[in-house]
């Protein structure tokens, strides 16, 4: 049988890479190749994946020179030019969690939409000792680029990165994956270029585990550096989206209040906001989304009454009055 389906896993990470091999050897169907792409883990990774060499068809490369820290998508298009000429691809990852039905419902799904481009799993929350967490809001079976974009503003959908599986022609023709820092908004402007024609395509059933550990960049609330380059990099997510939709003449309805408080989550919590006033990055994301600061105060005070002090508040207010 022809294996349609590549999955690529960009490793670094030693410590839940057995439970994510784990789960896909487990899968009812066993027909995709299997590429781990090691950016010079510190750890031996090797050791781990050998004993999963009889039983799955894994292509296993170790980079020289580690490049995930520098440029996150970098290295995840390297992993992916260590495909062959696989229809499917499925950027998976090193701690993270595939239900053992996701392979088989993906081939079952493909079989009866031939004109999807871009496949979506249902995801779950799990921590970091692997129990759950929360079960996200469930996708519709389709949905458009602009409703996506719209309800990831409105935080009425959560989305990563493991969760979506797309062709290769989809890959190659909007021009590989979307890269801003830290891949931070990454993902989503991605899934927004690859869903443009033939929207996302919600495969209903098996769910993806996507662990929220505390090391991975979506769990740092606490370094006031990595905080700033989320922010800015969020900002750029915006105005990129902003652009891609007035280029291809798609209508959005999305105010300005919601992406001004879309990009404050990058600062989501009340000790995080108060350096990120004490370091005047709330003028600069709203100067980065060339928005009027005075307006905008009372968008960011109504967002976080309930979280921030006021102290917080008037801390605002003096920076946007100099």
């Amino acid at each position: 049988m022809i294996k349609e389906l590549a999955i690529i896993i960009p490793a670094y990470k030693s410590l839940y890479l057995k439970e994510a091999l784990d789960s896909l050897a487990h899968q009812s169907n066993l027909n995709f190749n299997l590429y781990i792409g090691d950016d010079a883990s510190p750890d031996n990774l090797y050791e781990i994946v050998k004993h999963y060499e009889d039983r799955l068809t894994i292509f296993y490369k170790r980079f020289e020179h580690n490049l995930g820290g520098k440029d996150l998508v970098a290295h995840w298009e390297r992993c992916f030019d260590m495909t062959q000429d696989e229809k499917w691809l499925w950027l998976f990852s090193d701690d993270d969690i595939a239900s053992p039905e996701c392979v088989s419902s993906f081939y079952r799904y493909i079989n009866d939409n031939r004109s999807a481009e871009l496949l979506h799993f249902n995801i779950e929350m799990i921590d970091n000792k692997s129990e759950h967490l929360a079960y996200c809001p469930p996708f519709p079976d389709v949905m458009t680029a602009a409703d996506f974009f719209e309800k990831r503003i409105d935080y009425k959908l959560s989305s990563f990165v493991v969760e979506y599986i797309f062709t290769r022609d989809v890959y190659f023709r909007e021009g590989k994956l979307q890269n801003f820092d830290l891949a931070w908004g990454a993902d989503d402007a991605t899934w927004i270029k690859f869903a443009k024609v033939n929207g996302i395509h919600t495969i209903n059933g098996p769910l993806v585990k996507w662990r929220y550990s505390g090391s991975n960049v979506s769990s740092l609330t606490s370094d006031i550096s990595i905080i700033t380059r989320k922010l800015n990099a969020t900002i750029s997510y915006i105005n990129w989206a902003t652009a891609f939709f007035e280029k291809n003449n798609i209508a959005v309805n999305v105010s300005q209040t919601k992406m001004v408080r879309f990009a404050l989550g990058s600062i989501d919590n009340a000790s995080v906001f108060k350096l990120a006033v004490r370091l005047k990055l709330v003028p600069v994301l709203l100067k980065g989304l060339g928005k009027n600061y005075s307006k905008n105060l009372k968008i960011i005070s109504y967002s976080y009454f309930r979280v921030i002090t006021a102290r917080a508040v008037k801390g605002i207010k003096k920076l946007l009055r100099r």
